[in-house]
């Protein structure tokens, strides 16, 4: 349903011919000079190199064979390494020391459910990037929008039953 609604957009706006279905990628970067990205491919047997303003970057949650990147020392390793897809509840994570690999939206996600259960999260990233821009419509300040008090009473918090934080002893 979701991937017929995807098509027909692209179809719609006549943006079907940009897309490199099959293509891979090695590389995304910044702009040098802040722009935007880009992307290092290939595709059809050929290194392209592309410039964009936006990056999307999915990761898998809902294909049927997750990506899950290697790492020196991965056959030695005695625990379980998970993708964020077979994260369907915390029970996997309970009473366990969990490190977090990245900081996007699901790895938060999976780092806010371990920390409710397990011994231990930590997180771990390359890079930390701030996905808001610094201006709303080009103009406002982000933090003026946002960070007000106004806007804490228009917004309904969102909050989860996670498990106390322990006391530090004074």
């Amino acid at each position: 349903m979701i991937r017929d609604y995807l098509e027909q957009y692209a179809k719609h706006f006549d943006i079907w011919p940009l897309i490199r279905f099959g293509a891979t990628v090695t590389q995304v970067s910044r702009q040098a000079d802040a722009t935007g990205w880009r992307v290092d491919y290939s595709h059809e047997g050929q290194s392209q190199i592309s410039a964009f303003y936006f990056v999307v970057v999915c990761t898998g949650l809902y294909s049927n064979k997750p990506h899950l990147p290697r790492f020196d020392g991965q056959e030695r390793f005695q625990g379980e390494v998970l993708h964020a897809s077979d994260l369907h509840d915390r029970s996997r994570l309970t009473g366990k020391r969990v490190c977090v690999i990245g900081f996007g939206k699901s790895a938060t996600d999976a780092a806010i459910e371990s920390a409710a259960v397990a011994i231990e999260t930590s997180i771990v990233y390359r890079q930390l990037d701030w996905p808001v821009p610094p201006f709303l419509l080009g103009v406002l300040p982000f933090k003026w929008a946002m960070l007000n008090r106004l806007t804490s009473t228009l917004i309904s918090p969102h909050y989860r039953d996670l498990a106390p934080l322990p006391r530090l002893a004074a």
